[in-house]
C-alpha cells in the first residue's frame, strides 16, 4: 500500500481561460460507479477492515506509547524533509531516497477538490468536510495560510477519482497543469491496485526551493478512513515533507500503516519546517544545525 509524493522539477504556470474553459465540473452530476468499480470499492473495504484488525490506522494524535525523544524528531525531520521519495524524470519515476534542499511554500494556500461523476454526494460532502478540517489542521501547525479556494485562485488541486473516470480526468489534469510530463500523466492515469493516491508537487520556477502548485490524486473508491488518511498524508506532505521513513515513530510518515491521521509529532514537523529561522534552498548541513536549535525550542530545553 503506498501514497508517493512526488516532485516534478518543471515550473508550475498560470493557466489561461481557455485551459480553464477546457475542464471539466468540477462537480458533475452523480454516475452510479461500474461493476469494476464497485469490486474496487470492496477490495479497499476489506483492506481497510484487515489494517484495523491489526491494530493499524490508529487515529490518536499522542497517548502513552506515543513518546519520542528531541534526537528522534531532528532525525526524523532531517529523513522526511531533508530528503526526496520520488522525483519524474520526464521518463520514468524514481524512487530516489536522496538528500535535498528545504523546500516549502511562500504563497498562501489555496485548497479546491474536484470529484468525478462516480463518487457518491454523500462521500463527496464528506471529503470536503476533510479537505476542510485538514487546512485548519496544517494551518495551525504550521503557521502558513492554509484554505478552501475556488476553481479561479486554486493552486492546491485535490481530485477525488474513480476508476471508470480515470482516463477522461488525466486529460483534463494536462489541460489543468500543462508543465505535467506524459510520464506523470501515465502514472495517474495507470494507478496500480496498491497505489490508493499520490501528491504531485511543482516549484514556483525552475529550479526553486518554492513549492507553486500541488496536484493530489485519491482513488474515490477507498472507504472513510483511508480516504482521510490519503488526505492528510498527501496534504501534509506536498506543504514540504515528501519522504517517508520506516524509522519515524510516532508517525503518518511511515509505510507500516500504524498510524492513519496526522500525530503530535507530524504537527511538529511541520511547525519546525515552517520556522523562519529555517530558508527555502537550505541544505541539510545548513539545516540541522538550526533544527536541532528549533527542537530545542519547542522541548524548553
Amino acid at each position: 500500500m503506498t501514497f508517493p509524493t512526488v516532485q516534478v522539477s518543471q515550473p508550475a504556470r498560470n493557466i489561461t481561460e481557455q485551459q480553464k474553459a477546457s475542464l471539466p465540473d468540477p462537480n458533475p452530476p452523480y454516475k452510479a460507479a461500474t461493476h469494476k468499480g464497485n469490486g474496487l470499492r470492496r477490495y479497499y473495504a476489506m483492506l481497510q477492515q484487515r489494517l484495523l484488525k491489526q491494530g493499524k490506522l490508529r487515529t490518536a494524535a499522542s497517548g502513552p506509547d506515543m513518546t519520542y525523544s528531541s534526537r528522534d524528531l531532528v532525525r526524523d525531520f532531517d529523513r522526511i524533509a531533508l530528503h526526496s521519495e520520488y522525483i519524474s524524470s520526464g521518463r520514468q519515476l524514481v524512487s530516489v531516497n536522496a538528500p535535498s534542499v528545504l523546500k516549502r511554500w511562500s504563497d498562501p494556500i489555496n485548497a479546491f477538490t474536484v470529484f468525478s461523476a462516480s463518487v457518491p454526494p454523500s462521500q463527496r460532502d464528506a471529503a470536503r468536510r476533510n479537505v476542510q478540517a485538514m487546512t485548519q489542521q496544517l494551518t495551525k501547525a504550521s503557521g502558513h495560510p492554509v484554505r478552501m479556494g475556488t476553481r479561479d485562485n486554486a493552486n492546491f488541486f485535490l481530485l477525488f477519482i474513480a476508476e471508470e473516470d480515470r482516463a477522461a480526468y488525466a486529460q483534463a489534469m494536462q489541460a489543468a497543469i500543462p508543465e505535467i510530463d506524459p510520464f506523470t500523466l501515465s502514472t495517474v492515469q495507470a494507478m496500480p491496485r496498491n497505489q490508493l493516491c499520490l501528491a504531485i508537487t511543482f516549484p514556483k520556477s525552475k529550479g526553486s526551493p518554492y513549492i507553486g502548485k500541488t496536484l493530489v490524486v485519491i482513488r474515490a473508491e477507498n472507504p472513510g478512513l483511508l480516504r482521510q488518511s490519503c488526505i492528510h498524508e498527501e496534504m501534509a506532505q506536498a506543504m514540504g515533507l515528501p519522504n517517508d521513513s520506516f524509522t519515524a515513530r510516532p508517525s503518518i510518515f511511515n509505510d507500516d500503516e500504524e498510524f492513519a491521521l496526522l500525530t503530535k509529532h507530524d504537527e511538529q514537523l511541520l511547525q519546525i519546517l515552517y520556522d523562519r529561522r529555517l530558508k527555502p534552498g537550505m541544505t541539510r548541513q545548513e539545516a540541522l544545525p538550526i533544527v536541532n536549535k528549533i527542537v530545542s525550542d519547542l522541548n524548553g530545553r
